[in-house]
This record gives structure tokens, C-alpha cells and sequence, in this order.
């Protein structure tokens, strides 16, 4: 299997090195049905096959778009459940998340692009899951929309969680006015994650869809990201007070909708150690607290 999964890839790899970009044929700028468009360009600038670990990410499909008179609108479609939220919003680029490898067999898919009558495919392979130490499914997700309050860009404090906390009335820190929540909750663990986005939140008090890498440098800015100075990982002793806390040594957050995805290392940074790996799967409605003004 795995032989053949590297030989395909290869494959792919070769022919998309061959192509010759002043002869387009059907999957890189050729006409799919005679030249209904013959003097429009439409052809792919990135590889013709992408290749993600078994924990997934997110991913980019530059292109080439020539058409004087702006006839149509990029499309992009996949049968493959695993490739989820495709966007192709922004000019030049077909952006797409590839979700969490959970099974021991690696898996291949396609992506394929369509303007007017042409079209290009991109292969999307994905290796297999073979080092997870423990999965989770979360039944709980608690969480504050703090705005830009917390500085940076627009903020979500969130945990994936088995417990759940107390509403201890509005608090002030630095001259900035907070609605004060206790997490100390008995006998449950937290995956603690302090997300940034972009963008405002639309009104959901949700987490944007979307791929959110660990930065282990805290900028609060730019891509979606979530940062390593607060978040991490706790359990509680009947009391709530913590008798486990580790921090991530790497992560990423897959979100779609109402499911969301996590892969992280626990990292024991007083003993220099690696804990574990885990595999955190949340599934269900919820509601953040909006705390933005």
C-alpha cells in the first residue's frame, strides 16, 4: 500500500514537471469542449500533488486566470469528506483544509478546478495515523469571545473539556473590564486554547472555520493561530485543583462548522519531557460568551 501511495505521487510529480505551459491541453489551460473560450487562460502555477501528515493542515492552489471579459467565476470541488472547507474568494489562490488522518492507511483525493469549459485536477495525498497516543472526544466546549479587547487581533478563549466553570461577576484587570469565569471545575480536564482570527466574529460566537496552527512566538496577529504563552493542557483532583498541567510542544486545530479537531504534544517544560500525544474530537452545538465590549 504504502508503495504504491509514494509510486503515485511520484508519478503525479513527473507529469506535472513535463507539462509544457506553451501547449496547455485540457488540465492546464486547454479547452475541455472545442473553444468555447479559446482565448481565455486558465491553467495551475502550484504542484499538481500535495502531501500532508497524518495530522492534516491547511493548504494553497495558485493559479493562472486570463479573460478579458470576466465571464465566469473559479469553482472548486472534491468528493473526499477529509477535504473540507475549499474557498476560492481570493484571486490566484483555492485555499482548503485536510482533516486529521485517523485511520492506518494512507489516502489520496482530488481537487478540481473549473473555469468556464476548463479545468486542472490537483492531487491531494495524505499519510497514514500511526503516532497517537490517546483520543479524546470531548462532550463540552466553554469559551469567551473576547473581541479585540485582548489585544492583537479578534480573540477566542476557549476549552475543549469534560467539567465546567462558574460565573464569578464582572472583574477589571490593567483598566480593561472582564466577565470573570472559574475554570477550577473537580475531577475533568482541559484543553485550554487562546485562538486569533483575522476577522470579527460574524455573530455565530463560534469559531471560524478553518486551520489554526500552535505559534510558539505568541504574535497575536495575522493568520488564524492560537499561541503557546495561554494554552495548554489540566487536569483537576476532586477539589479542582490541578494535578496535571502541560504545555503544547506543537499543535493544530481543524474547525468545520459545529465539529472541530485537535492534535497536540504535551510537553512537560520543568522536566524537559514529552507526555503525549493527543487526538481531541468535539462534536455538537455551543455557544461562546460574548465579552468583546
Amino acid at each position: 500500500m504504502k508503495k504504491l501511495f509514494f509510486l503515485s505521487m511520484m508519478l503525479l510529480a513527473g507529469l506535472t514537471a513535463c507539462e509544457n505551459p506553451d501547449n496547455p491541453g485540457p488540465n492546464n489551460g486547454g479547452s475541455n469542449n472545442g473553444g468555447d473560450s479559446s482565448d481565455v487562460v486558465f491553467r495551475l502555477t502550484s504542484s499538481g500533488a500535495e502531501i500532508f501528515n497524518a495530522d492534516g493542515n491547511s493548504g494553497v492552489i495558485t493559479y493562472e486566470l486570463i479573460d478579458e471579459s470576466k465571464a465566469g467565476k473559479v469553482s472548486a470541488t472534491t468528493e473526499e469528506d477529509w477535504i473540507i472547507n475549499i474557498n476560492t474568494d481570493t484571486e490566484g489562490q483555492i485555499k482548503y483544509t485536510v482533516k486529521r488522518n485517523k485511520t492506518s492507511f494512507s489516502r489520496s483525493g482530488i481537487i478540481k478546478a473549473t473555469y468556464l469549459d476548463k479545468s486542472f485536477e490537483v492531487a491531494i495525498n495524505q499519510k497514514s495515523n500511526n503516532e497517537i497516543d490517546e483520543t479524546i472526544e470531548a462532550p463540552t466546549i466553554l469559551g469567551i469571545y473576547y473581541g479585540k479587547k485582548s489585544g492583537g487581533d479578534y480573540g477566542y478563549y476557549i476549552s475543549l473539556t469534560d467539567g465546567n466553570w462558574t460565573y464569578k461577576g464582572p472583574a477589571e484587570q490593567d483598566g480593561v473590564h472582564f466577565e470573570w469565569y472559574d475554570w477550577t471545575w473537580p475531577d475533568c480536564y482541559n484543553y485550554f486554547l487562546y485562538i486569533f482570527t483575522p476577522t470579527a466574529d460574524d455573530g455565530t460566537l463560534r469559531v471560524p472555520d478553518g486551520t489554526y496552527n500552535l505559534d510558539m512566538d505568541n504574535n497575536a496577529y495575522g493568520a488564524p493561530r492560537f499561541i503557546y504563552s495561554q494554552s495548554w493542557y489540566r487536569t483537576t483532583d476532586s477539589t479542582g485543583w490541578p494535578v496535571e498541567q502541560y504545555d503544547f510542544m506543537d499543535g493544530v486545530l481543524v474547525v468545520e462548522g459545529y465539529h472541530m479537531e485537535l492534535t497536540v504534544t504535551l510537553y512537560d517544560t520543568v522536566n524537559s519531557t514529552r507526555i503525549a500525544r493527543h487526538y481531541v474530537t468535539y462534536d455538537g452545538e455551543y455557544q461562546l460568551v460574548d465579552d468583546a465590549q
